[in-house]
């Protein structure tokens, strides 16, 4: 029998890296514990074993129906976004909100953009689930940059899944503060392990 605190089972791990314009490494979280998938996350799971095709969640533009099934285009859970897209894939915020089960964004969200409030995003990257010693491991990433032209505190980091048009929250996180002085960049990598 295993014990309650043994690391089988599922689990997210985040990491934040800050680097300077020289590619210098400023700070580094290391791996921790992030532990916070919200409701969404098997919301999605729940109804694709379910249903097959279709799904009503929240979001931050109110009740939504999620499609997904046959239809390619409609890009379920998708969470790779394109540089300069803010509206899906890991985001980062501001707030300090404590994190709930029913978070459906962030708490304060940076925008794409070199204004106060906003902050340049990367593509996002997942790679592909594969054995890494005694772990199954996928690991998502994106880099940010502040061209702010002065420090951003980042303290929240999310995950939005994509479907169709509409995006959803499927992860967040509190992490900081993890300061990004201006123009250094913050890689944020979340590893999603599974251990036998």
């Amino acid at each position: 029998m295993k014990k309650e605190d043994d690391t089988s089972g599922i689990r997210l791990l985040i990491r934040c890296i800050v680097k300077d314009h020289d590619g210098k490494v400023v700070s580094d979280t290391g791996d921790r514990p992030a532990n916070s998938f919200v409701l969404q996350f098997l919301e999605y799971i729940y109804y694709m074993a379910l249903t097959g095709n279709q799904f009503s969640t929240t979001t931050d533009a109110g009740e939504q129906w999620i499609y997904y099934g046959a239809d390619p285009n409609l890009n379920m859970f998708y969470v790779v976004a394109a540089i300069a897209l803010d509206a899906y894939g890991i985001v980062v915020g501001t707030g300090d909100t404590a994190v709930d089960n029913e978070d459906i964004i962030l708490d304060v969200q940076l925008t794409e953009g070199s204004a106060l409030g906003e902050i340049s995003h990367g593509e996002g990257t997942v790679g592909a689930a594969g054995v890494q010693g005694a772990n199954v491991d996928m690991l998502l990433s994106r880099d940010f940059t502040n061209n702010t032209g002065a420090a951003i505190s980042i303290k929240e980091v999310g995950v939005y899944a994509r479907s169709g048009s509409r995006n959803f929250c499927i992860i967040r996180d509190l992490v900081g503060p993890v300061n990004v002085p201006r123009f250094c960049s913050l890689a944020v990598r979340y590893t999603i392990r599974t251990t036998v």
